[in-house]
Parts: structure tokens; C-alpha cells; sequence
């Protein structure tokens, strides 16, 4: 199942994310508004999400999202950080997540090219 969170990173890692068509990425911020959370607008699937601190870009991966062999059956561990303040939950991403590069097609897709009518 691709859909859901079984979100990783790796502080000593990096991750590329690209996005051919700028129209199917779809940037969503939840209250605190930290971090910009990537859907895919083609298949709804959560992708990761990703921060600038200091000049640099971090992010986290949904393993769900990538449908990746390794992760199949992992009983994901559940986690609540809304007790967390906005820097206590910066100060825990810059020291958890990743290096990331996000690189958006410049050519943005026509409705047709997408199959839209």
C-alpha cells in the first residue's frame, strides 16, 4: 500500500527529490506551518517533506509512498509531536533529517499532457 507514512531519514544522507510536471506537486503546510509536506497530485501519494534552515534545504521520505521492498510488513512505530513548540520541532528536524535537493521541472504541463479534458 503506497498510501500512508512510514516516513526515514538519514542525517548523515542525502535525498533528491524531482518533480517532472511543477503541476503535479502539490506543497501542503499543516498549523504550525514548518515544513512543506509533498503530494503528488497524480496518485495522492504523500512523498515527503522538506524544510529550509540556515540557508539549506532538509527533508524526510514516506518509505510508504515509494513502495520500497525492504519495507514491506515494518510495523511502523507511532509518534505524536504535538507537544512539541515550533523550535523544539525545527531543532529536532535539523538534527534528524536529511540534506535534500528539490528540483521542479521548469516546464510546466499542459492540461492536456496531464489527461486532464
Amino acid at each position: 500500500m503506497r498510501h500512508g507514512a512510514r516516513t526515514f531519514a538519514d542525517a548523515q544522507g542525502r535525498a533528491a527529490i524531482e518533480a517532472a510536471e511543477p503541476l503535479l506537486l502539490q506543497r501542503y503546510r499543516f498549523g504550525l506551518r514548518s515544513a512543506d509536506y509533498l503530494i503528488c497530485m497524480g496518485c495522492g501519494v504523500y512523498v515527503g517533506a522538506v524544510f529550509e534552515t540556515q540557508g539549506a534545504q532538509l527533508a524526510t521520505i514516506n518509505a510508504a509512498g515509494l513502495d520500497l521492498t525492504a519495507f514491506r510488513g515494518h510495523r511502523a512505530a507511532p509518534v505524536d509531536y504535538a507537544e512539541e513548540s515550533v523550535e523544539e520541532r525545527l531543532r529536532r528536524r535539523r538534527a534528524a533529517w536529511m540534506p535534500a535537493a528539490l528540483n521542479v521541472s521548469s516546464r510546466a504541463a499542459s492540461a492536456e499532457e496531464q489527461g486532464v479534458p
